[in-house]
């Protein structure tokens, strides 16, 4: 006689699936690079077990995965090298109050963390730690901007390799078209200038998109350019499809575009969905929520504006739609 099986049981189940498949990705991906990655030099030679490659990463502020996307770009970064047996050195070159919490996470991940206290500190700590580095990583144009000319300049061995987080020139053109503001057009300019510099001057340069691949190419087709889509480590739900509702948007509101695509979603595009779907609910989750968006907040309308939460796996997996 078969007996029932309970939804504790069920569960527990399901959970232990999923844990499953999360390790055997994981160890999938080690089994195919770790040996490119942590048994071989630059010039195909093997290392020696003692000397582990190092690399540094430089962004404007320490990374905080939970708060925004460069952030958990750059978080995973430290985290599949460090996989790959890399020493990781980061340096925060703008953190004017450092929260050691997200710090002493990235410690307890075997990364050095270290803060700038001034431009010509930064440049100290970056020419320091580059000494012995295989591989320099310069996340975004206002670092870059800094510490590139720097590195080239002290003719550091290194590979210097740009991180665009996305093409800030592009938004700031896109921003002074649609407001018509010859101040911002000039300052999208200059940063227009700064970013390809930026590019000309490293080795190699990391976009996300295609479209910033062939924007790059067209106008430095000489650049070594990389696509490399957004890095994140998938989280499978329990929950099935009947079990979910509504509809989700996940973005940092620091982050103007995330302001404007929810501002249209809700006053375009929801109005359109609820004659649909009556019932429909959106739930806005970010940080940095500001005075605009929190005035959205809306029940009568489905329009839920839930702003920071810690973790996101709860929200993704009982939502049936997520907007980007």
């Amino acid at each position: 006689t078969r007996l029932p099986v309970s939804k504790v049981d069920r569960a527990a189940s399901s959970d232990a699936n999923s844990k499953w498949e999360d390790a055997h990705q994981r160890w999938s991906v080690r089994q195919r690079f770790e040996k490119v990655f942590a048994a071989a030099g630059a010039d195909g030679t093997v290392l020696k077990l003692a000397a582990r490659p190092k690399i540094v990463m430089i962004d404007a502020f320490v990374p905080k995965p939970d708060q925004d996307s460069g952030s958990a770009d750059l978080f995973w970064y430290m985290r599949i090298f460090h996989a790959f047996g890399y020493q990781v050195s980061f340096i925060a070159a703008f953190e004017e109050q450092p929260l050691e919490s997200y710090a002493d996470a990235l410690r307890r991940w075997g990364v050095r963390v270290q803060y700038a206290t001034d431009l010509d500190h930064l440049n100290h700590l970056v020419l320091e730690e580059s000494r012995d580095a295989q591989v320099v990583l310069v996340q975004r144009v206002v670092v870059a901007r800094h510490v590139i000319c720097a590195l080239r300049e002290r003719q550091v061995s290194a590979k210097i390799v740009f991180g665009t987080v996305d093409l800030h020139y592009l938004r700031e053109e896109r921003i002074a078209i649609h407001e018509r503001s010859p101040e911002a057009l000039d300052y999208a300019l200059t940063l227009r200038r700064e970013e390809l510099r930026a590019m000309s001057l490293s080795d190699a340069t990391i976009v996300v998109s295609r479209l910033e691949h062939d924007i790059v190419k067209a106008a430095l087709p000489e650049v070594n350019v990389h696509r490399i889509p957004i890095p994140r480590m998938p989280v499978r739900s329990a929950s099935t499809f009947a079990d979910r509702s509504g509809v989700v948007f996940v973005g940092g509101f620091a982050h103007r575009p995330n302001i404007d695509a929810v501002m249209f979603l809700v006053d375009e595009i929801w109005p359109i969905v609820r004659r649909n779907l009556p019932s429909a609910e959106l739930r806005v989750v970010g940080s940095n929520v500001t005075p605009e968006i929190c005035a959205l907040d809306n029940p009568a309308a489905g329009v839920k504006i839930v702003g920071f939460v810690q973790d996101l796996d709860e929200v993704m997996s009982t939502a049936r739609l997520s907007v980007a």
